[in-house]
This record gives structure tokens, sequence and C-alpha cells, in this order.
């Protein structure tokens, strides 16, 4: 958040930290408690949709209802097609895993 990171490298580093199982559970908190930050900082770019569709699938595997909830209370209109997608992407991932598990 201090800038020592380029605005164009902070989708794949978060997205690569989504991918790490130790990773996502640091990162989900965080990403809700920065997405504002983020928001500003991508404006006009694209780049928060990307973020959230790349992420939200992977950081709310363990915490669905709670990533479901905090966008159903928060509004990022620029990365709304991304929320839209990682969370049909949460879901496809929990439907899955239900499945590998046998409910």
């Amino acid at each position: 958040m201090s800038g020592g990171i380029r605005s164009g490298h902070v989708v794949p580093v978060l997205s690569n930290l989504a991918a790490n199982p130790v990773g996502r559970s640091f990162l989900g908190p965080w990403l809700e408690e920065h997405l504002p930050t983020l928001a500003t900082r991508f404006r006009g770019s694209g780049d928060l949709s990307l973020l959230l569709e790349r992420t939200l699938p992977l950081v709310g595997l363990d915490r669905a209802a709670a990533t479901r909830e905090y966008f159903r209370r928060h509004s990022f209109p620029e990365g709304a097609q991304g929320i839209a997608k990682g969370l049909e992407g949460l879901e496809l991932l929990g439907r899955l895993g239900d499945r590998l598990n046998g409910a």
C-alpha cells in the first residue's frame, strides 16, 4: 500500500498470494480492509475488477458466507463485474468441493 509495488504488478502479486493456501487466509481479511484504497488507486484502469475476479474464488473458499456478505454491504462500482465473476467462481468451487467430498 506504500507504493513500493507498481500498480501494474499488484494484481499478479495478490493473485499469486490468493493461490497459496497460507497466503489466502491472510489475503481475505486484508482485501476487505484495503479495498477502498485499492479502488481509488485503480480508478479508471479496470484493475480492481480483474483483481476481484481472480482472487475472490480463492480467498472466499473457507469464508464464503462472510465474503458474500461483505460485498452485499460494500459497493465498488468499478469492480462490479469482477465481483460478480469472482462470486460466481466462488460458488462453482464450493459446489465442486461438495461433489468431491460426497456431499
